[in-house]
C-alpha cells in the first residue's frame, strides 16, 4: 500500500472517529464531562503505553521523557500544550453533553482561520492566491453557518452558563 493510500485511510478513519465520538458522548449524558475526560486521558495513556510496548518503542519514550525533564523550556512547552489539549477536550465534551454540538463545531472551523491570520500578522508568513481563496471560502462558510444558526456560540454559552 502506498504512503498516499495509508495517509488517506488514516485521515478517513480520523474523520469517522471524530464524527462518531460525539454520538457516543451523548449516550453518556448522565456522566459528567470531567469524568468522561478523565477516562479519555487514562485509557489513552493505557492504550499508547501498550502500543509503544508492542512496537518496541518503550526506550524511545523513556528517552523523550528524560529529554523533556532535563530541558525545562521544552518540558514547560509540552505541559502547556497538554493543558491546552485537555481544555479543548473538556470544552468539547461539555458542549456535546449539553446540546451545544453545532456551537462548539464552529470553533473547529474558526480556529484554523485565526491560526492563518496569526501566522500572517505575527510571523509575516506569505499567503499565496490559492491559500487566500481557501481562507476566504472558509470564512464565508463560517459566516453562513453562524447566520443559519441564528446566534454566535459564545453569546449563547454566556446566556446559559
Amino acid at each position: 500500500m502506498t504512503e498516499y493510500k495509508k495517509g488517506l485511510l488514516a485521515a478517513l478513519a480520523c474523520y469517522i472517529l471524530w464524527g462518531v465520538l460525539p454520538l457516543y458522548w451523548k449516550l453518556l449524558e448522565g456522566t459528567g464531562a470531567y469524568e468522561i475526560l478523565a477516562h479519555r486521558i487514562i485509557w489513552s495513556f493505557v492504550f499508547m503505553t501498550l502500543l509503544l510496548a508492542a512496537l518496541g518503542m518503550g526506550s524511545l519514550f523513556r528517552n523523550t521523557v528524560k529529554d523533556l525533564c532535563s530541558h525545562s523550556l521544552k518540558g514547560a512547552l509540552m505541559v502547556s500544550a497538554s493543558l491546552l489539549i485537555t481544555a479543548n477536550w473538556c470544552i468539547f465534551i461539555w458542549a456535546v453533553t449539553h446540546d451545544h454540538i453545532v456551537d462548539s463545531s464552529s470553533g473547529y472551523y474558526i480556529n484554523p482561520l485565526l491560526n492563518m491570520a496569526a501566522g500572517a500578522v505575527l510571523f509575516r508568513e506569505k499567503i499565496d492566491r490559492r491559500s487566500a481563496l481557501a481562507i476566504g471560502l472558509a470564512a464565508i462558510g463560517v459566516v453562513i453557518q453562524t447566520i443559519a444558526l441564528g446566534r454566535v456560540g459564545i453569546t449563547h454559552f454566556q446566556r446559559t452558563a
